[in-house]
């Protein structure tokens, strides 16, 4: 779930470095590989995660992790309701460099692919 310029996703075995060539189906060393992996740094890498967060320096100030994410990230009730999860992981995306990476969004099919491998509910428009 992409909100401003700060996404947000479930980190699992489709997000790992290792499954995301195994996602979109290329070998590590190739050509392929090394774009995958620019896709890779550029949603996930240097992510943070945010129950981590809240359990080490906001369990005090609010009372659950739903109430954090709520009023922190200033999502809504129904985005927690499906964002609750221990291992929610969040980047923003204005903090990243390469241009390159944008330029594949604007392909309707690679926009697609990108929001499958994240879990997210494809537009079929």
């Amino acid at each position: 779930m992409k909100i401003g310029t700060v996404i947000f996703y479930k980190k699992g075995l489709k997000t790992s470095p290792i499954g995301v060539y195994h996602f979109f189906g290329v070998k590590r060393k190739s050509y392929a590989g090394s774009i995958v992996k620019r896709i890779y740094d550029y949603f996930c890498g240097g992510s943070k995660c945010l129950y981590l967060e809240y359990f080490l320096y906001y369990r005090k100030e609010f009372h659950s992790f739903k109430e954090f994410l709520i009023d922190k990230y200033n999502l809504f009730e129904p985005e927690v309701e499906e964002l609750n999860s221990w291992n929610l992981f969040s980047k923003d995306l204005s903090f990243t460099p390469d241009t390159n990476i944008r330029e594949f969004l604007e392909y309707d099919d690679m926009r697609n692919a990108i929001c499958k491998w994240l879990g997210e509910q494809i537009d079929e428009d």
